[in-house]
């Protein structure tokens, strides 16, 4: 296996291909490694944050960090244009990282990542690890609009742990999601014990931390084989989307129980659930074949529908329904897929790209459009992108291209899709899209590369080197139409109150109500076995707004 891929496993009508350009590129230089793995717009202005980690020093725009020891975190910010504005550095004298950051209005960005060092320093804030046994413990740090770290919160006690994703909501609760070996791992008053006695293979955790920064709740899941959540978000109700995949013959998940595909549980199968607010396992679904699957990455849109972005090395692989091939039938190697997960738990949908060579998936985010833009690599040396083709330059396929690739609203056809690279390998390892929908992506090279007509060359032979790039004409289309069982509403258009009839259901239900722009305004719990319930939009501006419970959902006038 190329050094490359190691590295990253640490971490419908006419389309646009080569046309596609990119705005601006700016490049994280240094003496060692330098990883910029995780990347976080913001939506009004278009500033941009980045983390990761990095040896020796690295040079971000003016400013020159240089390491306390083995490995540091870093976090930057870049201005619209894309120039380095603030850098920090964090950490101790062993090996530490950032892996996700997210951004709240105020511009402060939430970052996710571990720590091996005995203690690690984040501005006038000290973490002390409390394991012994030599693995990572989990931090939660802030870095403010100013450039300074502000506060941090430590995880995972007595666990070794590698933390995965963050997701962050409007009101500054956070909700963080990895895998851990060793016996248990704690947060907060809440420790998980690991199913496997020999803990040699890891469990799944999912935390949540309080705007205050304390932790609220943890839940775990997993079975005899080795399990890793990778991906996850957290809606506008308070539930929690986790995605990854899990070997074994079977994962539970609370009172779910999910079996493989290959039922000796020596390769993967891809995993989602839903967490619900009070930290128990509402809904999971498995997906996967006979060979290797495994899902990267996850994004919600507004109505709560989640695309799962992944790889799948099985000859087949089917999400409910939908069955997709993979092009290369010998399983030797590795298609891209991105498939849709309803808020009823549900597959609904599902598409590949790819070719005859080693394709992944690593990154996705959703516009306000609910259309999905994917990031990640290929080594095929053409990957087809639905009808769109994006071709290697390295023709032997020996070498990795970055690829950025955008789906219709209804998650069913690529409409969009551009490469970059030069012949070394290259990766889109995070991506966040601007209120345009242009793609910012974190990517990663070997030696040299090229983004546009930018040329990046590393200042090392052996190690990788980091960029941040924006793409320019990446395209909204429409909104996609809402494919759910009808909402009776009454009266229609309303000032002050609704009516709404709805089939009952055994569990209680969240009822949102979404504007124009497909962002939730309101929201209230339907009870369980109710058939209706009065929704209050007194105080809405006059329009048109989405009102979704659950399967089911209708327009509503307010006057």
């Amino acid at each position: 296996m190329k050094k490359f891929l190691l590295l990253a496993a640490l971490l419908a009508g006419p389309g646009l291909t080569q046309a596609q350009s990119w705005q601006w590129v700016a490049a994280a230089t240094g003496t060692g490694n330098a990883r910029i793995l995780a990347t976080a717009t913001d939506g009004t202005t278009g500033g941009t944050v980045v983390a990761g980690d990095f040896t020796g020093t690295i040079t971000l725009g003016g400013t020159t960090l240089t390491s306390a020891g083995n490995r540091d975190v870093f976090v930057a910010r870049l201005t619209p244009s894309g120039s380095f504005t603030q850098a920090v550095r964090a950490g101790g004298p062993s090996e530490d990282y950032a892996i996700d950051v997210a951004l709240d209005a105020n511009g402060t960005a939430t970052v996710l990542g571990g720590f091996y060092s005995t203690s690690a320093e984040f501005g006038p804030t000290v973490l002390n690890k409390v394991g012994v046994i030599g693995g990572a413990e989990v931090f939660v740090a802030q870095f403010s609009s100013a450039g300074t770290w502000t506060r941090a919160v430590q995880g995972g006690s007595n666990g070794a742990n590698f933390p995965a994703a963050l997701a962050l909501n409007a009101a500054g609760e956070a909700v963080v999601t990895g895998f851990f070996y060793g016996t248990i791992t704690s947060f907060g008053a809440t420790t998980l014990t690991n199913i496997n006695p020999s803990t040699t293979n890891a469990d799944i955790f999912v935390a949540r931390l309080s705007s205050a920064g304390a932790w609220t709740q943890a839940a775990r899941g997993g079975g005899s084989g080795d399990d890793r959540a990778e991906g996850v978000a957290l809606a506008a109700d308070g539930t929690v989307v986790v995605a990854g995949s899990f070997q074994g013959p079977t994962m539970g998940l609370g009172t779910f129980s999910l079996p493989n595909a290959d039922g000796s549980g020596q390769t993967t199968d891809v995993f989602v659930a839903r967490l619900g607010s009070a930290g128990t396992w509402l809904q999971a679904s498995r997906a996967g074949g006979a060979a290797a699957d495994q899902a990267r990455r996850l994004a919600l849109d507004a109505a709560g529908q989640a695309t799962v972005v992944g790889s799948f090395r099985s000859s087949a692989i089917s999400f409910g329904a939908v069955t997709l091939a993979n092009a290369d039938a010998s399983g030797s190697t590795s298609d891209i897929f991105a498939a849709r997960f309803t808020p009823a738990g549900t597959w609904s949908q599902a598409v590949r790209a790819g070719g005859s060579g080693a394709d992944h998936a690593l990154a996705v985010a959703v516009s306000a459009n609910g259309q999905a833009t994917v990031g990640g690599l290929f080594a095929s040396p053409t990957a087809l992108f639905g009808n769109l083709s994006l071709s290697n330059a390295d023709a032997n396929g020996f070498s990795n291209d970055l690829f950025v690739a955008r789906l219709n609203g209804e998650g069913s056809a690529w409409t969009q899709a551009v490469r970059a690279g030069s012949g070394s390998d290259e990766a889109v390892v995070d991506l966040a899209l601007t209120s345009s929908g242009e793609a910012t992506i974190a990517g990663l090279y070997l030696v040299t590369t090229t983004i546009g007509a930018t040329v990046l060359n590393s200042t090392t032979v052996t190690d990788n080197a980091s960029f941040v790039a924006r793409t320019n004409g990446l395209t909204l289309g429409r909104r996609a139409p809402m494919a759910t069982l009808p909402l009776l509403l009454s009266p229609n258009p309303a000032r002050l109150t609704a009516r709404l009839t709805l089939p009952a259901e055994t569990t209680p239900r969240t009822l949102l109500v979404l504007d124009a722009q497909g962002r939730p305004v309101r929201q209230q719990v339907v009870p369980a076995h109710a058939g209706s319930a009065v929704l209050d939009v007194a105080g809405l501006a006059a329009g048109l707004y989405i009102v979704r419970c659950g399967a089911v959902a209708g327009r509503l006038i307010v006057e």
